[in-house]
């Protein structure tokens, strides 16, 4: 595969000069990252282009072209080069407040220098804009798309890549009377939930024990709450911990 920057470019960026008082070396540095920044902005302006191919193709030609040209590490270097755009670029994930808004939201939990006192959760919040949102969506399905590869199971599939990717069994299917659940692309993945009601919906198996099935809005939680506290809620409750202390079978 042929290299977008010469033998002599790459030498220099391995072996980048540690004296920088030397004028002329710098001289020589600054100009090979010049060089070198010019290759990288004509790859990055093709990339459109190369999706386009990649998607107008025949698919036999595509299968070939990868299977010829592409090594299991170019692919992790891909998505490397994806990460490394995502943080400069800086995508925010985003979330609901308590109050329903949707928010753009980057946490780091950091811990005290001398190991004494607790944890602290330091935070960057504003209201998302509708490219965060677009950002947002966006990417979600991607990371579905890509959870297919290291998840066994897959309730739905959403585009032509999909389709290829699970074209043998869903042939094997369709014979057999069924087929995959087709999710819409404009299906967004906007987040529906505050977190205080991501807490709740992970006690589930006592929500649908008490027949609420479906926290969204502050009313639901409400709700959750006053059945909880009830006697039936009690009782759940109680039962639960029993299971969880008896031994496995």
């Amino acid at each position: 595969m042929s290299s977008i920057i010469t033998p002599k470019q790459k030498d220099r960026l391995l072996t980048r000069p540690v004296d920088e008082s030397d004028e002329e070396i710098l001289k020589d540095r600054r100009l090979n990252d010049f060089y070198v920044r010019k290759a990288l902005k004509r790859w990055i302006g093709s990339i459109q282009d190369i999706n386009l191919a990649l998607n107008t193709l025949p698919e036999r030609q595509i299968s070939e072209l990868f299977k010829e040209g592409i090594k299991d590490e170019d692919v992790f270097v891909l998505l490397e080069i994806a990460e490394r755009a995502l943080v400069n670029l800086d995508f925010l994930p985003i979330q609901r407040n308590e109050a329903g808004k949707l928010i753009a939201v980057k946490n780091l939990v950091t811990y005290p220098v001398d190991g004494e006192g607790p944890e602290r959760d330091f935070s960057i919040k504003r209201e998302a804009t509708d490219l965060d949102k677009d950002r947002f969506s966006n990417l979600q399905k991607h990371i579905a798309r890509l959870e297919m590869f290291v998840k066994p199971q897959q309730a739905t599939i959403c585009n032509d890549l999909d389709r290829l990717y699970f074209k043998y069994i869903t042939k094997i299917a369709k014979r057999e009377g069924h087929e995959p659940e087709i999710l819409p692309e404009q299906n967004r993945f906007l987040p529906r939930l505050t977190p205080e009601q991501y807490r709740f919906r992970e006690k589930q198996a006592l929500l649908i024990g008490l027949g609420v099935r479906h926290i969204e809005y502050p009313s639901d939680v409400e709700t959750f709450k006053e059945a909880m506290c009830s006697d039936e809620g009690n009782a759940l409750i109680k039962k639960f911990h029993s299971m969880q202390a008896e031994p496995p079978a």
